[in-house]
């Protein structure tokens, strides 16, 4: 990602059509949102059947 632009900012020029930003907001969250759904499936729910990735698509 590019260090010096805040992901606040990326997020603005994302929502305004930058498909390059779009991409660096993406690949700046993906990998902390798969972590957090991983943890909350492994403290929740019995016979879930969702997956990671659901849980972060949606």
């Amino acid at each position: 990602m590019a260090d010096d632009v805040p992901i606040t900012e990326l997020i603005r020029r994302a929502q305004a059509g930058d498909a390059a930003a779009l991409r660096l907001v993406f690949e700046a969250t993906s990998a902390h949102s798969r972590q957090m759904a991983r943890g909350r499936l492994r403290l929740g729910e019995q016979g879930t059947w969702l997956v990671t990735a659901s849980l972060v698509w949606r």
